[in-house]
């Protein structure tokens, strides 16, 4: 099963471009050098700013929550996971040699199916870059 995420106004200008088995997923982030924001955390007002916030506030004395953080915002370039042994995506496995050969066969089939769809890779909206302030937005996503 393959998956696009191309965007959503501004609140998340992060493509990414997926496949799924059974077993594995694979995640091709098309421009890892984008920040990954979403309606939880660019809305001016809702419940879900005032959760993203308290993890913002957890993370500036908790070394677990950073992480968590950090890694929601700053995604890799490339992700792998066992959904088997991992259901939850918490361990990624791209960058673990004895995976190499997975994540090129996954990686050599996601892009064929790019292209047979025409995927131009258009990032859509304005993305912030690692490192950007985050400014927040109105409804409607700017």
């Amino acid at each position: 099963m393959f998956n696009t995420q191309s965007g959503d106004g501004d609140y998340n200008v992060y493509p990414s471009r997926s496949l799924r088995t059974r077993d594995w997923k694979y995640i091709l982030n098309l421009h890892p050098e984008f920040q990954h924001q979403t309606h939880d955390t660019r809305h001016r007002t809702g419940n879900g700013i005032l959760y993203w916030r308290s993890w913002q506030e957890e993370a500036k004395t908790n070394p677990v929550a950073a992480a968590i953080v950090k890694r929601f915002v700053e995604r890799p370039a490339e992700e792998l996971y066992d959904l088997r042994a991992d259901p939850y995506e918490m361990h990624n496995l791209a960058a673990e040699s004895k995976h190499a050969a997975r994540v090129a066969s996954m990686r050599a089939e996601l892009r064929a199916w790019m292209k047979q769809q025409g995927d131009t890779q258009t990032v859509f909206g304005k993305p912030l870059l690692i490192g950007d302030p985050v400014t927040l937005l109105p409804e409607g996503g700017g």
